[in-house]
């Protein structure tokens, strides 16, 4: 019964309602990709369970990647964004294996994955334009962290919290919403922050601090009982006063330099 009823499943597939189709439709290269699958996995590809192949899929890599073997992880990411595109952790995860634990004969990060590696998050930022998480992700573990291009990071960043700030942080009515938005501003909000302090656009960084502060307590007034969401307020403040106080008294320490008799 249950191999019979994969055929209705199969053809209801195409009658999803057209509003939600778009978050189930696979990427322009899942044939593409279904091609590189197994039989098995293939068949249930193309019978409508592309999910549950990916998720299949993704379980295996996590099998090699507690083996030491990151190799092995990578054409089975390719294959995974080809199949669902909607799966962030993919993309995220798939980036920091090609940043991280791709290393040289010193045992050094090899930095000739870097430029994949921004492929691979533009393309899962291009799939899901909406998710917070992975503009995070390219502005401070790729741009800040690995690359120090603050510039760079700033600019990712500021996209984030473009979407960040188009979520409805009023509307507690829908969890998915309201979470991805609470997170956000943490993640991207308190990020930009950082990017613009260390891309020297002082008065863009204190803008920002403020700004997050606002949707701080917004969201305290919506979830009083959250304690979480008051510690974050806290790090903002905390970071506010710290770069008022950097301000402050940066040009008092810096005003004599202190001569130490190096040799010219």
């Amino acid at each position: 019964v249950a191999l019979l009823l994969f055929i209705p499943v199969a053809l209801l597939q195409r009658g999803i309602d057209p509003i939600y189709q778009k978050n189930y439709a696979p990427s322009q290269s899942f044939k593409q990709g279904a091609k590189n699958l197994p039989v098995e996995m293939a068949l249930g590809a193309f019978t409508g369970f592309r999910e549950a192949v990916a998720g299949m899929l993704w379980v295996r890599c996590d099998e090699f990647f507690h083996n030491g073997d990151y190799e092995a992880i990578m054409p089975l990411i390719r294959v995974i964004t080809w199949l669902d595109p909607h799966q962030i952790d993919v993309y995220e995860t798939g980036a920091w294996h090609m940043d991280y634990n791709f290393t040289d004969s010193s045992e050094r990060s090899d930095r000739r994955y870097i430029p994949f590696s921004l492929s691979l998050l533009s393309e899962g930022i291009a799939n899901n334009p909406d998710e917070p998480d992975l503009y995070a992700d390219m502005a401070f573990v790729h741009y800040f962290r690995k690359i120090e291009d603050f510039p760079q990071s700033a600019y990712w960043f500021d996209k984030g919290w473009s979407v960040v700030q188009s979520k409805n942080l009023s509307d507690t009515s829908d969890p998915t919403q309201f979470d991805e938005a609470d997170k956000g501003v943490m993640t991207v909000g308190h990020g930009l922050a950082h990017a613009y302090e260390f891309s020297g656009n002082i008065p863009a960084a204190l803008a920002q601090w403020n700004k997050c502060l606002a949707l701080h307590d917004g969201l305290i007034k919506q979830k009083p009982n959250d304690f979480s969401e008051r510690q974050d307020k806290g790090i903002a403040l905390k970071q506010l006063y710290e770069l008022q106080g950097r301000l402050k008294y940066r040009p008092i320490d810096t005003a004599k330099p202190l001569d130490m008799h190096f040799a010219p």
